[in-house]
């Protein structure tokens, strides 16, 4: 069972300072994300720690330069709501809305924000393309794309619906700099830039090199 205390100690060796009231949230999500996981594929990772650190903190990496406070966030292929839960959780004052392709995620994804009593969030169960096709433009102040597709896919994506000065902020690997090469006409034709690339490792898993890509839309 992952306690308050865990999630204080792991959150803490990465800077990112907890409220009781967070923790409590958080450990909420964590436990009860990992019984569904027992029969419904959330995620690979069974082991508590693991998740403490690959899921709940490293969903949270972004807040420590970014600030979701009052700003509407989508996170696109949320699978079982990470990061678009956690952040959720942090930022009780920003919007966030969800959304996947599978069913049975965004419908865990409903159960927890019912759980926690989220009023900030909403699910969508659909394909961010098809959803948002000819509509809702420019409604997005950040679009959070963790583990999901490639840059150059996501660009095509989210520049129609990111705000102007809106930023799509993407996890990566390694192979981040193969994607931004790949994406670069894709950056043209749209009006997106990358202007930061943050790399990080999470204290639990220090030779596993991540990192944060920041890329804002410059013009509608």
């Amino acid at each position: 069972m992952i306690s308050k205390e865990n999630l204080f100690e792991a959150f803490s060796r990465e800077g990112i300072n907890l409220n009781d009231y967070q923790a409590e949230q958080l450990a909420l999500l964590a436990n009860k994300t990992l019984e569904v996981n027992e029969h419904m594929n959330l995620t690979g990772i069974k082991d508590e720690a693991t998740f403490v650190s690959k899921m709940l903190v490293d969903s949270a990496i972004p807040l420590k330069f970014i600030n979701f406070s009052n700003a509407k966030v989508l996170d696109v292929g949320t699978g079982g709501g990470f990061p678009g839960l956690v952040l959720a959780i942090l930022y009780p004052e920003g919007s966030f809305t969800l959304i996947d392709s599978t069913k049975k995620k965004i419908a865990h994804c409903q159960d927890m924000v019912d759980l926690l009593k989220l009023n900030n969030v909403t699910c969508i169960a659909d394909r961010v393309e098809d959803y948002f096709h000819g509509k809702n433009r420019e409604t997005f102040d950040y679009i959070l794309a963790r583990a999901v597709t490639d840059i150059k896919t996501l660009v095509k994506y989210s520049a129609p619906i990111l705000n102007k000065d809106g930023r799509l902020v993407a996890y990566k690997g390694l192979d981040y700099e193969e994607e931004i090469k790949a994406a670069s006409r894709a950056f043209k034709q749209n009006h997106l830039d990358v202007i930061y690339v943050t790399r990080y490792s999470l204290y639990d898993f220090p030779d596993e090199k991540r990192y944060i890509i920041q890329i804002a839309k410059k013009s509608a």
